[in-house]
């Protein structure tokens, strides 16, 4: 029995060693910027519209504005 526990104890022992033994890295050292990829611009994947405002003869009229493509979109809509 005593044998027993001693074995038991020596493997657990040397279960710990292993599970808490440093391990040397394996980084590479960092990409240089000269290497890594540039891009020169960045391109909006959404457009940007908004609505624009004008008063006319004392009534108010509101029409979307494309400023992406710098577009009117649709007509101007009377706003009671």
């Amino acid at each position: 029995m005593k044998r027993k526990l001693m074995h038991l104890s020596a493997i657990a022992a040397g279960a710990m060693v292993l599970l808490f033994m440093p391990l040397p890295a394996q980084a590479s050292e960092a990409a240089s910027p000269e290497s890594s990829p540039t891009y020169q611009s960045i391109v909006p994947t959404a457009q940007i519209i908004d609505w624009r405002w004008k008063i006319e003869d004392g009534k108010m009229y509101k029409r979307l504005y494309n400023y992406t493509i710098q577009q009117w979109v649709g007509e101007w809509i009377y706003c009671p």
